[in-house]
């Protein structure tokens, strides 16, 4: 059912224990691959993968190597390479709790609408503004604006659909992840996110924000601008 896509890039030091997270999941029968994209790492990352896929062999991994281009152009070669229904994004960095796929599979079947579904990094629901949100909700174009969100490793969608609406811009460098996600609400109005912690985030990280996307906050706010005109223009 799901094909999880994890873009990696010197990542020897968390790899282990992301792979980990998907393999004491409670369904891990509904995973069909591990596709894992090198992103022409310079450190022993890709030793260490092969390495867990010995000792692991009935682990459907996939290790795939690239030119540097970055997590969208990691990301959209997963996509192309996934054989499954569903994409399930995972960051080189990030953990599922073990009941992640059960939880939103579950979800899913109690609602069949659902294209794109994300969760949370962090326990006490959903909150916009002032207002906290504890039930499913379909995101609008007006709560995308107002806070980015979700978090990719929290996030799970279907390949038909993703397959419509196209892949990760590999120009944005900030807030791409955002840019592709607001595809499934621009086009299908179709953006749910579920009150429940899915994910930890950055374990390789001290505290939020000393590496990634949200280090730069000046370029963070081009891409979030660039992403705010395209929902406007969509109308």
């Amino acid at each position: 059912m799901y094909s999880v896509i994890i873009p990696m890039y010197n990542s020897s030091q968390t790899i282990v224990s992301v792979l980990d997270s998907i393999k004491g999941q409670t369904r891990i029968d509904l995973i069909d691959e591990i596709i894992v994209i090198d992103d022409d790492s310079t450190d022993d990352s890709k030793d260490v993968v092969n390495k867990y896929k010995k000792t692991n062999p009935d682990l459907p991994i996939r290790l795939i190597h690239q030119r540097n281009g970055g997590p969208s152009t990691a990301r959209n070669l997963g996509m192309k390479e996934a054989k499954g229904e569903w994409i399930a994004l995972l960051d080189s960095d990030d953990l599922w709790i073990p009941q992640k796929i059960e939880i939103q599979t579950r979800c899913i079947d109690n609602n069949p609408n659902i294209l794109f579904l994300g969760g949370l990094t962090k326990n006490g629901g959903i909150r916009f503004l002032l207002r906290s949100y504890n039930h499913l909700i379909n995101v609008t174009a007006f709560q995308l604006v107002i806070k980015s969100f979700p978090q990719p490793s929290t996030v799970v969608f279907l390949k038909s659909a993703q397959r419509e609406i196209g892949y990760f811009d590999e120009k944005m460098k900030y807030a791409e992840d955002i840019n592709f996600f607001q595809k499934f609400l621009i086009k299908y109005h179709n953006y749910y996110i579920m009150p429940v912690k899915v994910a930890e985030q950055g374990i390789s990280k001290s505290y939020h924000g000393e590496k990634g996307l949200s280090s730069n906050i000046y370029q963070m706010h081009l891409g979030r601008l660039k992403n705010t005109k395209e929902i406007y223009l969509a109308g």
